[in-house]
Formats: structure tokens, sequence, C-alpha cells
């Protein structure tokens, strides 16, 4: 029973993995035309997770000065990459938002377009599934029950 559990969750991994590299390929060359620095990257990575941000929490979360911060996201801001806007609740702030991800999300629709419309309803069906099954397990909710198995505890 543990070897068909470890086998099932080497072949997710091997899957995954195969997934990641044949939907990045289509990628790979508009990223590495890409002049970043690693504090670029990093203000990338930190507003795909927490956007809209701040100045102040970009240069918090970096542990930088403002004025860094604000160096860093003028150059992203300068290659298209992020999106600055004054806060209508307090016009002193300036937001930032990654203009990247609303490229990669359109350039990924179009993608899947072709994927999912390689499958049935009832595949489709079974791939929503799945994905809801690991959203639940991904998220910080899982004391809940998980929503995608009905009658299944976390």
């Amino acid at each position: 029973m543990a070897d068909d559990r470890r086998r099932l969750i080497d072949e997710i991994h091997a899957l995954r993995e195969g997934m990641m590299r044949a939907s990045s390929r289509r990628h790979i060359g508009a990223w590495i035309e890409q002049d970043l620095t690693f504090g670029q990257l990093k203000v990338l990575f930190l507003l795909f997770h927490e956007q809209p941000a701040t100045m102040s929490a970009i240069a918090q979360a970096l542990g930088v000065t403002l004025p860094a911060a604000t160096n860093l996201i003028d150059k992203l801001f300068k290659a298209g990459m992020v999106e600055r806007r004054v806060d209508s609740a307090d016009r002193r702030l300036v937001l930032c938002e990654l203009q990247l991800a609303r490229r990669l999300r359109e350039s990924w629709l179009i993608d899947s377009e072709g994927i999912f419309g390689r499958l049935g309803n009832s595949e489709l069906q079974t791939v929503a599934e799945a994905m809801r099954i690991l959203h639940w397990s991904m998220s910080e909710r899982k004391a809940e029950p998980n929503p995608a198995v009905p009658g299944r505890d976390a």
C-alpha cells in the first residue's frame, strides 16, 4: 500500500514537471531576453503573490530603503512589467501591480484553448475535480472539509 502511494506520488511529480516544461517552452525566450537584476526578480515574485503593494510594503518586504524600492519599480515600469497607480482611498500611496501577470494570463488562456479543446466534457470534469482537490490541499484552510470530495474530512 505504501509502495503504491509512493509510485503514485512519483508519477504525479514527473507529470507535473513535464507539464511545467511543456508550458514554459513557449515563454522561455521572452524571459531570457529580459535584462533583470536579482532585486527586480524579487519584486516580480513579491507582486505575483501580494498585489497590489505599496512602495513602502515592497521596500519593507525586500529589506531595502524606499528610494531603492522606487528605483527597482521604475525600471520594471519602463520595461512594461509593472503598473503604478495612485490609491483612490489615500492619494499619498502608490500601488504597484504586475502588468506581466495580465500578459501571462492572456497567453495561458490562448494556450489552454488548445489544451482543453482536445478534452471531452467528462475529461474536463475530471481535471476540474483534481484541481479543486489540489487547491484545497494547498490552501491554508485544510481544517475545513474538502469541498471536492463529499463526506471526506481534512
